[in-house]
Protein backbone atom coordinates (compact mmCIF):
# COMPACT_ATOMS: atom_id res chain seq x y z
CA UNK A 1 0.00 0.00 0.00
CA UNK A 2 1.71 3.24 -0.61
CA UNK A 3 0.45 7.12 -1.01
CA UNK A 4 1.86 9.17 -3.43
CA UNK A 5 2.36 12.57 -1.71
CA UNK A 6 2.46 16.24 -3.76
CA UNK A 7 5.92 17.42 -4.30
CA UNK A 8 6.22 21.00 -3.54
CA UNK A 9 4.64 23.68 -5.18
CA UNK A 10 1.72 21.14 -6.50
CA UNK A 11 -1.57 21.29 -4.96
CA UNK A 12 -1.96 19.66 -1.79
CA UNK A 13 -5.82 19.75 -1.42
CA UNK A 14 -5.72 16.48 -3.01
CA UNK A 15 -4.50 12.71 -1.93
CA UNK A 16 -4.56 9.65 -4.13
CA UNK A 17 -3.84 6.53 -2.82
CA UNK A 18 -2.58 3.14 -4.89
CA UNK A 19 -2.80 -0.62 -3.20
CA UNK A 20 -1.76 -3.82 -5.00
CA UNK A 21 -0.58 -7.04 -3.66
CA UNK A 22 -0.04 -10.03 -5.03
CA UNK A 23 0.03 -13.37 -2.88
CA UNK A 24 1.13 -17.13 -4.77
CA UNK A 25 2.20 -20.34 -2.78
CA UNK A 26 3.11 -23.71 -4.07
CA UNK A 27 3.30 -26.10 -2.01
CA UNK A 28 4.23 -30.28 -2.60
CA UNK A 29 4.84 -33.36 -0.80
CA UNK A 30 7.72 -34.41 0.44
CA UNK A 31 10.17 -36.09 -1.60
CA UNK A 32 10.64 -39.41 -0.99
CA UNK A 33 12.51 -42.63 -2.28
CA UNK A 34 10.97 -45.55 -3.63
CA UNK A 35 12.16 -49.22 -3.51
CA UNK A 36 12.08 -50.48 -6.64
CA UNK A 37 8.89 -52.90 -6.77
CA UNK A 38 8.90 -56.72 -7.01
CA UNK A 39 12.22 -57.06 -4.26
CA UNK A 40 11.65 -60.18 -2.61
CA UNK A 41 13.18 -59.38 1.47
CA UNK A 42 15.09 -62.05 2.83
CA UNK A 43 13.91 -63.46 6.54
CA UNK A 44 14.19 -60.97 9.09
CA UNK A 45 15.79 -57.99 7.20
CA UNK A 46 15.94 -55.61 4.14
CA UNK A 47 18.09 -56.06 1.34
CA UNK A 48 21.50 -54.35 1.59
CA UNK A 49 21.64 -52.32 -1.77
CA UNK A 50 17.98 -52.22 -3.35
CA UNK A 51 17.89 -50.37 -6.48
CA UNK A 52 15.27 -47.12 -5.46
CA UNK A 53 14.59 -44.13 -7.29
CA UNK A 54 14.14 -40.00 -5.70
CA UNK A 55 10.22 -38.90 -6.31
CA UNK A 56 9.86 -35.43 -6.34
CA UNK A 57 5.86 -34.95 -6.48
CA UNK A 58 5.20 -31.30 -8.64
CA UNK A 59 4.25 -28.38 -6.51
CA UNK A 60 0.80 -27.34 -7.02
CA UNK A 61 -1.44 -23.88 -6.68
CA UNK A 62 -2.39 -23.43 -3.24
CA UNK A 63 -2.58 -19.83 -2.12
CA UNK A 64 -3.52 -17.43 -4.79
CA UNK A 65 -4.51 -13.78 -3.58
CA UNK A 66 -4.84 -10.69 -5.83
CA UNK A 67 -5.53 -7.13 -5.08
CA UNK A 68 -5.60 -4.14 -7.30
CA UNK A 69 -7.12 -0.44 -6.01
CA UNK A 70 -6.83 3.36 -5.62
CA UNK A 71 -8.98 6.13 -3.80
CA UNK A 72 -8.88 9.89 -4.73
CA UNK A 73 -9.74 12.53 -1.95
CA UNK A 74 -9.72 16.12 -2.75
CA UNK A 75 -10.52 19.23 -0.51
CA UNK A 76 -13.43 21.21 -0.47
CA UNK A 77 -12.89 23.11 2.58
CA UNK A 78 -9.60 22.78 5.10
CA UNK A 79 -12.07 20.23 7.09
CA UNK A 80 -14.53 19.18 3.96
CA UNK A 81 -13.30 16.88 1.28
CA UNK A 82 -15.10 14.21 -1.48
CA UNK A 83 -13.34 10.81 -2.18
CA UNK A 84 -13.92 8.45 -5.01
CA UNK A 85 -12.91 5.42 -5.45
CA UNK A 86 -12.25 1.56 -7.17
CA UNK A 87 -10.63 -1.70 -7.25
CA UNK A 88 -9.95 -5.22 -7.93
CA UNK A 89 -9.32 -8.32 -6.15
CA UNK A 90 -9.32 -12.40 -6.64
CA UNK A 91 -8.99 -14.82 -3.66
CA UNK A 92 -9.29 -18.71 -4.46
CA UNK A 93 -9.70 -19.82 -1.34
CA UNK A 94 -13.00 -18.17 -0.63
CA UNK A 95 -14.04 -19.25 -3.43
CA UNK A 96 -13.88 -15.51 -4.69
CA UNK A 97 -13.05 -15.44 -8.98
CA UNK A 98 -12.97 -11.39 -9.41
CA UNK A 99 -14.66 -8.90 -6.97
CA UNK A 100 -15.31 -5.29 -8.46
CA UNK A 101 -15.74 -2.44 -6.12
CA UNK A 102 -16.33 1.09 -6.29
CA UNK A 103 -17.03 3.84 -3.59
CA UNK A 104 -17.75 7.73 -3.48
CA UNK A 105 -18.44 10.08 -0.75
CA UNK A 106 -17.53 12.99 1.68
CA UNK A 107 -16.22 13.36 4.77
CA UNK A 108 -14.75 15.55 7.45
CA UNK A 109 -11.38 16.32 9.09
CA UNK A 110 -11.34 16.58 12.68
CA UNK A 111 -7.33 15.97 12.88
CA UNK A 112 -5.08 16.67 9.89
CA UNK A 113 -1.20 17.29 11.09
CA UNK A 114 2.04 15.47 9.51
CA UNK A 115 1.90 12.94 12.11
CA UNK A 116 -1.86 12.48 13.23
CA UNK A 117 -4.74 12.15 10.82
CA UNK A 118 -8.24 11.76 11.92
CA UNK A 119 -11.38 11.34 9.58
CA UNK A 120 -15.14 10.33 9.12
CA UNK A 121 -16.20 9.72 5.92
CA UNK A 122 -19.96 8.76 4.55
CA UNK A 123 -20.48 7.57 1.13
CA UNK A 124 -21.97 4.82 -1.22
CA UNK A 125 -20.28 1.93 -2.62
CA UNK A 126 -20.95 -0.67 -5.02
CA UNK A 127 -19.54 -4.23 -5.38
CA UNK A 128 -20.02 -7.16 -8.21
CA UNK A 129 -19.01 -10.13 -7.21
CA UNK A 130 -17.99 -13.63 -9.08
CA UNK A 131 -17.99 -16.83 -7.36
CA UNK A 132 -16.79 -20.37 -8.29
CA UNK A 133 -19.69 -22.86 -8.72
Amino acid sequence: MGILRPAAGVCTDARLEIESSVVRFNTSDDRFFLVAPGLEFPAGGAPANPPTSLIKPDPKLDVANYLLGGSYERNITPKFFWNTGAGWDRNDDAGILNRYIAHAGAGNKWVDTARRRFATSYGVSYTDREEKS
